[in-house]
């Protein structure tokens, strides 16, 4: 996994609707907070990694596939705040990093 790469991946997938987010990690040396790719991210709507809960978007990113298929029904702290979920979009890095974008739904 190339942190840059995959920070490049998600800053052409943000919109101007996703609002305030978060980026979670799935891989097989647990860095749930996303650390390393972190770095790379440059927005003033990414929240720091104890403010998953207050975020309207969630990138998941899925470097280890065995361990978490679709990321989406993981145990994972970071993702189990993240409530009322939809899958608006999926996507692959360029060195082939499954990123999972998810959005709360907004009750009106």
């Amino acid at each position: 996994m190339h942190a840059p790469n995959i920070a490049t991946s998600i800053t052409n997938h943000l919109d101007h609707s996703d609002g305030h987010y978060n980026v979670v990690l799935l891989a097989s040396y647990n860095d749930f907070k996303a650390l390393s790719p972190r770095y790379f991210l440059k927005s003033d709507n990414l929240l720091s990694p104890e403010k998953y809960q207050e975020a309207d978007t969630l990138f998941i990113v899925i470097d280890d596939p065995n361990k978490w298929p679709d990321g989406i029904n993981s145990d994972i702290w970071e993702i189990k705040v993240f409530e009322s979920q939809n899958k608006v979009d999926e996507f692959i890095t360029s060195d082939g990093v499954k990123v999972v974008k998810l959005q709360k739904i907004k009750n009106n």
